[in-house]
């Protein structure tokens, strides 16, 4: 849970509120030299878990990507699914700045020339739908949440050499 990168939700029941369980990580919380993160926004994550890195084999090197504010806490799954003011009553930040994202290079094979690149998120549902788009009913489009969506397919581009596309997605997200 994250106090400074909180997510404003509409409840039916408590109004507007910042959700702390979903992450909405800006570029100050981003890696700014690493190319398929420089144009993003926004990336939103709920309920993320923390990536520890204890020690790297000499082979790899390990890159933070996304990272917490220095306003946060690490919560269990439990206390997660509390409202979000019952969250903030109890909430005391550590200070730190939790790692959500990281990307691994070099050789995974040690006998292997070849270089790889394994990118690892502390979420696994940040491809949700809820998370990327809403849908107008309307006229039927969707506006995008963040830039998850760009995210993933800017980093499907990059681990696989092919950095073409990368640049004119996500240019700006409106905040509406």
């Amino acid at each position: 849970a994250d106090e400074m990168l909180a997510t404003p939700m509409v409840s039916s029941y408590t109004g507007l509120q910042l959700q702390p369980t979903l992450v909405d990580a800006n570029a100050d919380c981003m890696n700014a030299e690493v190319p398929f993160l420089q144009r993003l926004a926004s990336v939103k994550m709920f309920c993320a878990g923390e990536l520890v890195v204890d020690a790297v084999p000499e082979n790899l090197c390990a890159v933070p990507l996304i990272w917490s504010s220095v306003r946060a806490q690490m919560i269990n799954g439990y206390e997660a699914q509390r409202t979000a003011a019952d969250i903030m009553s109890e909430f005391k930040p550590d200070g730190n700045r939790h790692l959500l994202s990281i990307m691994l290079t070099g050789q995974f094979e040690p006998q292997s020339q070849k270089e790889g690149k394994l990118v690892l998120f502390a979420d696994a549902d940040m491809l949700h739908n809820s998370l990327c788009a809403q849908n107008q009913e309307e006229n039927e489009e969707e506006i995008l949440l963040s830039d998850n969506i760009a995210l993933l397919m800017n980093m499907m581009e990059y681990v696989s050499d092919s950095e073409n596309l990368s640049g004119i997605r996500a240019k700006a997200s409106l905040q509406r």
